[in-house]
């Protein structure tokens, strides 16, 4: 982010923002920099109580952003919480597309294609069993067991290609992707991917970590998704020209 910062980013949104330490981290950023944690409201309610009851008070270049992804949109609630889609934005969406259905994704990435050209995103996606082998197979459908029994299920997943896909349809121009997709014994197939190279003015994505595979259908079809962080950059769409 602080390479994204010196090329021109002007706004950091975090999406699933939970409990996200950056805007208390990176106070030397927040002069030239407005971060927007996005999460659910109940969520943020429970979050900035913490907050209130430790003692900490937020800094001025932090904006909260209440929005539940599967009953308003995305462009709703940045618009209520004062983003500027004129202006240069960093997205970040780590560990939470498994959480959404696939017209929640779709509606999300959308948003993100209407804001202005050279605006980026890293973001994480899960892999279905078919991908994964022996422990790893194993600790991802423990993991996969927890968060359905904590009533947060996994409802999403795709293969690289299927959200190469995705993001083509909702105006991205590139996809470097960071990662390994784990089929057992080590091969070529099992390198990290990039379809393009790395976008001036990116920090690397963050590293992934295992995460359970899960089921998303939409018209009953399922997707499928592989664990990974992906890069994209996005042109505006023709009204936002």
């Amino acid at each position: 982010m602080e390479r994204a910062a010196a090329a021109g980013v002007s706004q950091y949104v975090i999406l699933g923002a939970g409990l996200d330490s950056f805007a208390y981290r990176r106070h030397d950023l927040l002069d030239r920099l407005r971060v927007f944690e996005v999460d659910h409201p109940a969520t943020q309610r429970w979050k900035r109580r913490r907050l209130t009851g430790l003692g900490v008070d937020s800094p001025a270049g932090l904006v909260f952003a209440p929005v539940d992804f599967e009953r308003q949109t995305l462009r709703q609630g940045l618009e209520q919480a004062g983003f500027d889609f004129r202006q240069l934005v960093m997205f970040s969406w780590v560990g939470v597309t498994m959480y959404l259905t696939l017209d929640a994704i779709s509606a999300t990435l959308a948003t993100m294609a209407g804001c202005r050209a050279g605006s980026r995103v890293v973001l994480t996606y899960n892999q279905p069993p078919a991908v994964l082998g022996g422990t790893t197979a194993q600790v991802a459908a423990a993991f996969a067991g927890i968060a359905a029994e904590m009533g947060e299920p996994f409802v999403s997943r795709f293969l690289p290609s299927q959200m190469d896909q995705l993001l083509r349809e909702h105006g991205s121009a590139r996809s470097p992707t960071s990662g390994r997709t784990r089929r057992g014994p080590a091969t070529s197939r099992d390198a990290p991917m990039s379809t393009s190279p790395e976008p001036s003015g990116w920090l690397p994505p963050p590293s992934c970590q295992l995460a359970p595979p899960i089921t998303s259908t939409r018209d009953n079809q399922p997707a499928e998704i592989a664990t990974s962080s992906r890069q994209r950059a996005f042109t505006p769409s023709a009204g936002d020209a």
